[in-house]
């Protein structure tokens, strides 16, 4: 029984809930404009986080497969390869941010936003190497635990000072805390010595992949990031709200991915992969669609009971809902392409995706609102769906 429970689908299914539950509850603790600040500054740090892994804990995801010199040799490149680049991405946003008025004030010490980046690109590659190490254990921590105490903690604290610099304060410490516990857990898998071979095999197998994490990362935060700029903070408060509460199937498709992942990768029958990820899509879409339809029907009234009837949009969240149903096709596509190892396909097909989601917000935002942000969601995503299934079978 606790082994079922320890299964990396079941930590991964309650770590995703206990993360959206954190944020769908903040709005009630924060202000509208409190909310946007802090969705801001939480978009940024995704964005950036995910870049700086550099395709590594895909490549750690790939690659290792237990304690053997070899696997050890990969995990120190992914290690060295996402430090380096993450000092490189830092080094541009903040250039950006000095050359430019592109980021609003919202009274965020820049210092604590760079560490809460660090910290959020190390915890990524420790997932990954839990899931690789197939350490149940180690995972729950990182993940399940970890999602536990954010739940708990962000929203005591939002509570009693109900201003963000005190919540992302709290969030960074965690992931002190959990990137503390996975150096002592893991050493003897990352401090293995260079090798200039692997670090090559690695930084190819991962550097495609930075423009598909730029333009994925962008689709799901770069609309706040616009919205933040070209709106105010109320209304990316509202948005980011609405946004959390249909992007809450994204942890269903994380189940399944956690579930599946690593034995399509793992497996040599063509035939058996396809169908693991048949089975994948099925089982995504199902669930995400009863959870949608229950959040569409009853949002309205429990909105209305607790007070907060002015955070509630039924046209954007019927839009942010048809966008997020249709991702899961994307996701079998983009596993599709990692299996017949053509990752080079994917930053084509998402980044045209993300050109897409930036021109439209650039055009309906104006014009729009908020309602504008979300038909960019949903058009980009179709535009990415089309293409990735029509070519992830021409080449599998």
């Amino acid at each position: 029984m606790l082994k079922k429970v320890m299964h990396p689908g079941v930590t991964e299914a309650f770590s995703r809930g206990c993360n959206w539950l954190s944020y769908v509850l903040l709005p009630f603790w924060l202000t509208a404009s409190e909310f946007g600040r802090f969705s801001f500054v939480l978009a940024l740090v995704l964005l950036v986080s995910a870049i700086s892994t550099a395709g590594q804990d895909r490549a750690i995801l790939r690659f290792v497969s237990g304690g053997d010199i070899r696997s050890r040799l990969r995990t120190t490149a992914a290690l060295f390869i996402s430090v380096l680049f993450a000092l490189f991405c830092l080094a541009c946003v903040r250039l950006l941010v000095e050359t430019t008025s592109i980021l609003p004030d919202y009274n965020v010490p820049w210092s604590l936003v760079l560490i809460w980046i660090g910290l959020q690109m190390l915890c990524l590659l420790i997932a990954a190497l839990s899931r690789a190490l197939n350490d149940n254990n180690a995972f729950a921590v990182v993940r399940g635990i970890y999602g536990a105490s954010k739940l708990v903690c962000l929203n005591l604290v939002a509570a009693q000072f109900a201003e963000i610099e005190s919540v992302i304060w709290t969030e960074v410490t965690l992931l002190a805390l959990v990137t503390l516990f996975a150096v002592f857990r893991f050493r003897q898998h990352i401090f293995a010595g260079p090798s200039i071979k692997v670090a090559k095999q690695s930084l190819l197998f991962g550097m495609p992949l930075v423009l598909h994490v730029l333009a994925g990362a962008s689709l799901g935060q770069l609309d706040k990031l616009m919205i933040g700029n070209m709106l105010d903070a109320t209304s990316l408060g509202l948005y980011a709200f609405l946004n959390s509460l249909a992007s809450g199937v994204f942890f269903v498709f994380a189940v399944f991915n956690i579930t599946y992942e690593t034995r399509i990768y793992q497996s040599k029958d063509a035939v058996a992969a396809e169908s693991m990820m048949s089975d994948m899509l099925k089982y995504s879409v199902g669930i995400a669609m009863v959870l949608l339809a229950a959040v569409n029907i009853g949002l309205s009234p429990l909105l209305i009971f607790l007070d907060k009837a002015a955070y509630f949009d039924a046209h954007v969240l019927a839009i942010l809902s048809v966008a997020y149903l249709v991702y899961p096709l994307y996701l079998q596509a983009n596993v599709r392409f990692i299996h017949a190892k053509q990752t080079r396909w994917i930053p084509l097909m998402t980044g045209l995706a993300a050109l897409v989601n930036v021109a439209a917000n650039l055009i309906l935002i104006p014009l729009m609102g908020i309602q504008g942000a979300a038909w960019s969601t949903l058009l980009s995503y179709a535009v990415l769906v089309m293409f990735a299934q029509f070519t992830s079978r021409r080449i599998a």
